[in-house]
């Protein structure tokens, strides 16, 4: 079985995030006992591999969107978009 390394091939690429540049993502933060029971626990035996290193539950993310440099949109900008989907209704994940 063989593990990418992620932060390897954005460092490596042409186009790599700049070291100290702040970025606008949009995530989705799952509450940490969701997160340890449902996203951390169950593949905690694919972690156990040498250079592995597991994300802790507290620290998970999705990332939703990478939009780019935060000097690339105007607060006014960030603004409407928060304004816009904090009108969308919230949705709890499913168990099954």
């Amino acid at each position: 079985m063989s593990m990418e390394d992620f932060f390897a091939k954005v460092e490596g690429r042409a186009h790599a995030w700049p070291s100290g540049r702040r970025d606008l993502h949009w995530l989705i933060i799952p509450g940490e006992d969701f997160a340890r029971r449902r996203l951390y626990e169950p593949y905690r035996p694919l972690t156990e591999q040498p250079g592995l290193h597991p994300v802790q539950p507290e620290w998970m993310h999705l990332t939703l969107l990478h939009m780019g440099p935060q000097n690339s949109a105007s607060t006014s900008e960030v603004d409407q978009l928060v304004a816009a989907v904090a009108e969308v209704p919230p949705t709890r994940p499913r168990t099954t």
